[in-house]
């Protein structure tokens, strides 16, 4: 448990590492065994519950795609944004889905994810393992397979550059690799 003042620090952690929380009320630790208390447990449990059967991404997510690298159209540019917040949200999982399927249509190819510098995000045949701390082998609740990857390229074969996790920027002549929390895994 976190004391109220450091919630934010904690929050921008968890989201960084695309994970998930949900925040109750200090108070209802007096409530604990009450109908209340089990009240409010059935809702968050419910909400959970639909954000797995809406939000939850599988491999082929736009969800999975690395947020530094992957440079989104302004017109769904916040849909990670709204993923990671839906919690606070609670009545808005239909329009974050909607936003979700909204992405895919702008940028789903039929040979992968291509961006708007016309960078294509092909998922990868995994190779290499994890051997990366916990918080790296999920995004979005979802386990990632081992060696889960993005082979990225331009359309046009020209180089390009990538931001990587930290924002540091990286240019390649041909492609590279690059996982969904944006650690690029080589290159040339």
């Amino acid at each position: 448990m976190t004391e109220r003042g450091e919630r934010p620090t904690f929050r921008r952690d968890l989201r960084e590492r695309s994970l998930r929380a949900v925040w109750l009320r200090r108070s209802l630790s007096r409530q604990y065994g009450s109908n209340d208390f089990r009240r409010v447990i059935d809702d968050v449990l419910g909400f959970e519950e639909q954000w797995r059967g809406c939000l939850r991404p599988d491999v082929n997510s736009p969800l999975l795609l690395p947020e530094s690298a992957f440079d989104a159209d302004p017109s769904v540019r916040d849909t990670w944004l709204r993923a990671h917040d839906v919690v606070v949200e609670h009545d808005n999982i239909d329009a974050v889905g909607q936003s979700i399927r909204r992405f895919g249509r702008v940028h789903r190819r039929e040979s992968g994810w291509l961006d708007s510098r016309r960078l294509r995000f092909k998922r990868g045949a995994p190779h290499g393992m994890h051997g990366l701390p916990g918080w790296r082998t999920q995004k979005f609740g979802l386990r990632l397979p081992s060696g889960f990857h993005f082979d990225v390229n331009h359309e046009r074969g020209k180089s390009f550059r990538l931001s990587d996790q930290n924002g540091a920027r990286h240019r390649f002549d041909a492609y590279t690799n690059v996982d969904p929390h944006g650690f690029i895994r080589g290159g040339d």
